[in-house]
């Protein structure tokens, strides 16, 4: 019978917290402060083409079990509601990745300021373990908590992340085909007047990522991922295109979909609803390090440089804009070395 009564609590609470209305982006607010989080498509596999660094772990915990080298992640977002009285805020991204024996220590802060707009101002930090147990097989682990300000009133948050990720070579004419699984948001998130909770709590997500198209100076990526948040009870997918010309230039698109919010807004009459594509532009760079006593020292002698920006049209009178940066200094080493023997001869 105790079993029962839990069971039943559970379930209310559950479906309590559907019946409500939902946050409008209150799944995507803790990934608006860096432009990598919108133009990997939200992936777990990664992106269209693989990318990897302490934002990573927002994804899929797994993801940057794979880092050789040290990164630095930086980034900020603008929102800008263009109504009868335009209101802005913004949203702040730091992180850092350090490769350790244990495997790659990831942390991230985020600082969403949106008082005028959303309506409230957080503060969140992630810390994230990523183990590559093989080249193509990735286990990660992350946690997070933070704390947020709606008006007069105040909420915590502490949940955690477990994620894998697969990768497969090649299959036929398709290239680098990555799998991502993660269950997010195990734990408490923030619960807005008693009712509705965000980022959804028990989110499963599954994604698909691989190259269609690679050749000497062009390659072409798409990936695809769903979701089933607040106990899956909601639906959400995103889909993402990448274009990488010379290894140096970026250009992405995609869409992004959230059936209760989608549901929500048009009952109350928006005409544009939170589903727009998105269009952005990035530019990597290699940058010589080894002029750096201290860099040289630890035989970080490049750092790669890759700068992202992004506009989007959220929805109805909202307007978003994203710059950002991730500096890995290294180059990863996709091959393994060659240890070659040969003859010896001795001479006199």
């Amino acid at each position: 019978m105790k079993r029962l009564f839990v069971f039943q609590a559970l379930l209310f609470q559950v479906l309590s917290v559907y019946a409500a209305d939902p946050f409008i982006n209150g799944d995507m607010f803790m990934l608006l402060g860096h432009p990598k989080f919108i133009v990997t498509a939200n992936s777990a596999a990664g992106g269209p083409l693989f990318s990897e660094g302490s934002y990573s772990i927002n994804m899929n915990p797994a993801l940057s079990g794979g880092l050789q080298f040290p990164a630095l992640d930086f980034g900020y977002t603008g929102i800008l509601h263009t109504g009868d009285s335009p209101e802005f805020g913004g949203n702040l991204h730091l992180g850092a990745s350090i490769p350790t024996r244990m495997g790659v220590v990831s942390i991230g802060a985020h600082g969403l300021f949106d008082k005028d707009i959303m309506g409230i101002n957080s503060g969140l930090f992630r810390l994230g373990l990523s183990r590559d147990l093989t080249s193509n097989f990735y286990l990660g682990l992350s946690v997070w908590g933070g704390i947020i300000e709606f008006g007069e009133d105040n909420d915590f948050a502490i949940a955690a992340d477990v994620g894998a990720w697969y990768r497969i070579p090649q299959l036929l004419f398709l290239k680098n085909i990555r799998f991502g699984a993660a269950v997010q948001n195990i734990g408490k998130s923030f619960i807005y007047d008693g009712y509705f909770s965000f980022p959804s709590m028990f989110t499963p997500k599954l994604g698909i990522a691989f190259s269609v198209l690679q050749v000497k100076m062009l390659e072409i990526g798409l990936s695809a991922d769903v979701a089933l948040p607040s106990f899956l009870l909601n639906i959400t997918a995103n889909t993402g295109l990448q274009i990488n010309i010379a290894n140096l230039i970026n250009v992405y698109a995609g869409w992004d979909f959230n059936l209760r919010e989608t549901a929500h807004l048009k009952d109350v009459g928006m005409k544009e609803v939170v589903n727009k594509p998105y269009i952005a532009v990035g530019v990597k760079l290699k940058v010589d390090t080894s002029g750096n006593n201290f860099m040289h020292k630890h035989s970080l002698n490049e750092m790669v440089l890759d700068v992202d920006t992004i506009w989007q049209k959220r929805y109805e009178n909202s307007q978003l804009f994203s710059v950002g940066g991730s500096a890995v200094f290294g180059e990863r080493d996709n091959f393994p070395p060659v240890i070659q023997t040969g003859e010896v001869r001795y001479t006199e």
